[in-house]
Protein backbone atom coordinates (compact mmCIF):
# COMPACT_ATOMS: atom_id res chain seq x y z
CA UNK A 1 0.00 0.00 0.00
CA UNK A 2 2.75 2.45 0.67
CA UNK A 3 4.48 1.55 -2.55
CA UNK A 4 1.27 2.47 -3.99
CA UNK A 5 0.84 5.40 -2.62
CA UNK A 6 4.21 6.68 -3.22
CA UNK A 7 4.09 5.70 -6.60
CA UNK A 8 1.04 7.36 -7.25
CA UNK A 9 1.84 10.74 -5.65
CA UNK A 10 4.99 11.02 -7.40
CA UNK A 11 2.98 11.29 -10.53
CA UNK A 12 0.67 14.02 -9.19
CA UNK A 13 -1.67 11.92 -8.35
CA UNK A 14 -3.46 10.50 -5.04
CA UNK A 15 -5.01 7.76 -3.30
CA UNK A 16 -7.80 7.01 -0.94
CA UNK A 17 -8.95 4.68 1.29
CA UNK A 18 -12.73 3.72 1.45
CA UNK A 19 -14.73 1.28 3.62
CA UNK A 20 -11.44 0.92 5.57
CA UNK A 21 -12.49 -2.81 8.18
CA UNK A 22 -11.34 -1.96 11.69
CA UNK A 23 -8.82 -4.25 12.28
CA UNK A 24 -6.91 -2.22 9.20
CA UNK A 25 -7.31 1.05 10.64
CA UNK A 26 -5.83 0.12 13.77
CA UNK A 27 -2.82 -1.42 11.98
CA UNK A 28 -2.70 1.74 10.32
CA UNK A 29 -3.14 3.67 13.81
CA UNK A 30 -0.50 1.43 14.92
CA UNK A 31 2.30 1.84 12.23
CA UNK A 32 1.46 5.43 11.93
CA UNK A 33 0.03 5.48 8.56
CA UNK A 34 -3.10 7.02 9.15
CA UNK A 35 -0.61 10.56 8.23
CA UNK A 36 0.01 8.74 4.78
CA UNK A 37 -3.08 7.50 3.78
CA UNK A 38 -6.63 9.58 3.58
CA UNK A 39 -9.61 7.24 4.89
CA UNK A 40 -12.93 7.68 4.84
CA UNK A 41 -15.85 6.31 5.49
CA UNK A 42 -17.54 5.42 2.06
CA UNK A 43 -16.88 5.48 -1.24
CA UNK A 44 -18.53 8.43 -2.15
CA UNK A 45 -17.02 10.08 0.42
CA UNK A 46 -13.68 8.88 -1.19
CA UNK A 47 -14.62 9.86 -4.66
CA UNK A 48 -15.64 13.51 -3.05
CA UNK A 49 -12.51 14.47 -1.47
CA UNK A 50 -11.03 13.99 -4.71
CA UNK A 51 -12.95 17.26 -5.80
CA UNK A 52 -12.73 18.85 -2.70
CA UNK A 53 -9.79 21.23 -1.79
CA UNK A 54 -7.28 19.22 0.07
CA UNK A 55 -6.23 20.95 3.51
CA UNK A 56 -3.04 22.57 3.59
CA UNK A 57 0.18 19.75 4.13
CA UNK A 58 2.33 20.19 6.65
CA UNK A 59 5.21 21.93 5.50
CA UNK A 60 8.39 19.55 6.13
CA UNK A 61 11.35 21.83 6.80
CA UNK A 62 13.96 20.81 4.33
CA UNK A 63 17.10 20.13 5.90
CA UNK A 64 19.28 20.05 2.86
CA UNK A 65 20.92 16.94 3.52
CA UNK A 66 21.03 14.51 0.99
CA UNK A 67 20.72 10.38 2.42
CA UNK A 68 21.25 7.10 -0.17
CA UNK A 69 19.02 4.17 1.28
CA UNK A 70 20.32 0.67 0.37
CA UNK A 71 18.20 -2.13 1.16
CA UNK A 72 16.84 -5.44 -1.45
CA UNK A 73 13.38 -5.12 -0.33
CA UNK A 74 10.50 -2.61 -2.00
CA UNK A 75 8.25 -2.08 0.66
CA UNK A 76 11.20 -0.94 3.05
CA UNK A 77 12.69 1.24 0.66
CA UNK A 78 9.28 2.71 -0.12
CA UNK A 79 8.66 3.15 3.67
CA UNK A 80 11.84 5.11 4.79
CA UNK A 81 11.93 6.64 2.07
CA UNK A 82 8.45 8.20 2.77
CA UNK A 83 9.13 8.72 6.43
CA UNK A 84 12.95 10.36 5.82
CA UNK A 85 11.48 13.17 3.67
CA UNK A 86 8.79 13.32 5.81
CA UNK A 87 11.29 15.05 7.94
CA UNK A 88 13.08 17.03 5.55
CA UNK A 89 15.99 15.09 3.73
CA UNK A 90 16.34 14.56 0.53
CA UNK A 91 16.30 11.25 -0.09
CA UNK A 92 17.59 8.77 -2.96
CA UNK A 93 17.05 4.51 -2.96
CA UNK A 94 18.12 1.71 -4.65
CA UNK A 95 17.98 -1.95 -4.06
CA UNK A 96 21.10 -3.29 -5.87
CA UNK A 97 25.01 -2.56 -4.86
CA UNK A 98 25.62 -1.63 -8.01
CA UNK A 99 23.14 0.98 -8.98
CA UNK A 100 23.90 2.79 -5.32
CA UNK A 101 27.43 2.88 -6.30
CA UNK A 102 26.38 4.66 -9.57
CA UNK A 103 24.07 6.90 -7.70
CA UNK A 104 26.91 8.12 -5.36
CA UNK A 105 29.06 9.09 -8.15
CA UNK A 106 26.63 11.44 -9.39
CA UNK A 107 25.28 12.62 -5.95
CA UNK A 108 26.66 14.05 -2.83
CA UNK A 109 25.48 11.92 0.27
CA UNK A 110 25.77 12.98 3.40
CA UNK A 111 24.42 9.78 4.96
CA UNK A 112 23.98 6.18 3.14
CA UNK A 113 21.68 3.83 4.85
CA UNK A 114 22.46 0.09 4.43
CA UNK A 115 19.58 -2.45 5.48
CA UNK A 116 20.32 -5.93 5.96
CA UNK A 117 21.74 -9.14 4.08
CA UNK A 118 22.26 -6.98 0.53
CA UNK A 119 23.87 -9.63 -1.76
CA UNK A 120 26.12 -8.22 -4.19
CA UNK A 121 29.70 -9.76 -5.64
CA UNK A 122 32.75 -9.45 -3.35
CA UNK A 123 33.86 -6.63 -5.42
CA UNK A 124 31.34 -4.48 -5.77
CA UNK A 125 30.83 -4.79 -1.77
CA UNK A 126 34.58 -4.14 -1.38
CA UNK A 127 33.47 -1.14 -3.75
CA UNK A 128 30.39 0.08 -2.21
CA UNK A 129 32.44 -0.32 1.03
CA UNK A 130 35.37 2.07 0.12
CA UNK A 131 32.61 4.77 -0.66
CA UNK A 132 30.77 4.94 1.95
CA UNK A 133 34.32 5.22 4.20
CA UNK A 134 33.93 8.88 3.86
CA UNK A 135 30.40 9.05 5.08
CA UNK A 136 28.34 8.25 7.99
CA UNK A 137 26.58 4.75 7.16
CA UNK A 138 23.54 3.33 9.59
CA UNK A 139 22.90 0.10 9.27
CA UNK A 140 19.16 -0.66 9.16
CA UNK A 141 18.94 -4.39 10.84
CA UNK A 142 17.24 -7.33 10.05
CA UNK A 143 14.77 -6.77 12.92
CA UNK A 144 13.79 -3.26 11.15
CA UNK A 145 10.71 -4.77 9.12
CA UNK A 146 9.65 -6.92 12.07
CA UNK A 147 9.35 -4.21 15.23
CA UNK A 148 6.84 -2.29 15.37
CA UNK A 149 6.32 0.93 13.05
CA UNK A 150 5.93 3.73 14.80
CA UNK A 151 9.16 2.91 17.30
CA UNK A 152 11.21 1.29 14.45
CA UNK A 153 10.90 4.86 12.73
CA UNK A 154 11.50 7.05 15.67
CA UNK A 155 14.54 5.17 16.73
CA UNK A 156 15.78 5.18 12.82
CA UNK A 157 15.39 9.15 12.76
CA UNK A 158 17.38 9.27 16.09
CA UNK A 159 20.02 7.70 14.64
CA UNK A 160 20.13 9.43 11.28
CA UNK A 161 20.35 12.64 13.01
CA UNK A 162 23.06 11.44 15.86
CA UNK A 163 25.26 10.64 12.77
CA UNK A 164 24.60 13.75 11.33
CA UNK A 165 25.09 15.76 14.58
CA UNK A 166 21.83 17.79 14.39
CA UNK A 167 18.74 17.31 16.70
CA UNK A 168 16.27 14.72 16.13
CA UNK A 169 12.98 15.32 14.25
CA UNK A 170 9.72 15.67 16.49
Amino acid sequence: MVRAVTSTRQVHGDLKLCGVPEHVNKVLQLSHLTKLFDARESEDDAVAAFYNKPAPKEQNVPTGQCVLCVDRNADVLNYVRELLRRAGYDVHTSNHLRDALILMRVTKFDLVLVGADINASPATQKTFQDACSAMPVVELGSEFSTAEAGEAAAALLERIAARLGRPAAS
